[in-house]
């Protein structure tokens, strides 16, 4: 990047300075309106701290809400040790209180077994692992894998190794101006046996 305020540059020039009309000036009070309105928001140290973001990277980096710190600080300070395969005290409770999250996660998502729930470290993980163990048992040659032109990179790229690998088409969902996929878009791509629909829509929190 150029620093075009303290060098001289022939071929470029710095951005004229912003023009704020009405509405940016009254955009300015909501930062401190809604960290104060807002039940979920508040709920961020980060935001606490940056009032006047609104993060919109979750895909790559969640922001964590006080209860979240609060649970890995006490995990860190009163159990840290190699969970399941440990016969010491400290280890026994790791895996107990890891299993009791494993269940509290299956009861929100409807699995039928806790042992369903896989824990990564990201969903970029998350997504390559189906895409590169799971969908290459299952995807034939003339399937459809369907995802939106919308899709982070790690939503995309392995979708695409895994149709072209296996012969599989990837077919793209195609947004509004405004970014909303209608009804007649999703049924205009729908086939009798799609074989995955790999939407993603990260969290908030």
């Amino acid at each position: 990047m150029i620093d075009t305020e303290h060098v001289k540059c022939d071929t470029c020039t710095a951005p004229e300075p912003m023009e704020l009309d009405a509405s940016d000036e009254a955009s300015r009070g909501w930062p401190t309106v809604d960290i104060e309105t807002n039940p979920y928001k508040a709920q961020f140290p980060l935001f606490q701290q940056h009032p006047e973001i609104a993060f919109l990277d979750s895909a790559a980096t969640a922001q964590r809400p006080v209860c979240v710190l609060d649970a890995e600080r006490d995990f860190y300070q009163r159990m840290n040790a190699n969970p399941l395969r440990g016969l010491y005290s400290l280890s026994v409770e790791a895996t107990e209180a890891i299993a009791k999250v494993r269940q509290q996660i299956a009861d929100v998502i409807g699995a039928s077994q806790a042992n369903e729930v896989v824990f990564t470290r990201n969903t970029s993980e998350s997504l390559n692992l189906v895409a590169k163990s799971f969908a290459p048992t299952v995807l034939e040659p003339g399937d459809e894998v369907v995802i939106t032109i919308m899709e982070h990179h790690s939503n995309l790229i392995p979708w695409q190794q895994v149709c072209r690998e296996t012969g599989a088409k990837l077919v793209y969902l195609y947004p509004t101006k405004t970014g909303q996929l209608t009804t007649e878009e999703v049924l205009a791509r729908w086939v009798p046996r799609p074989r995955f629909w790999p939407w993603v829509r990260s969290p908030t929190c």
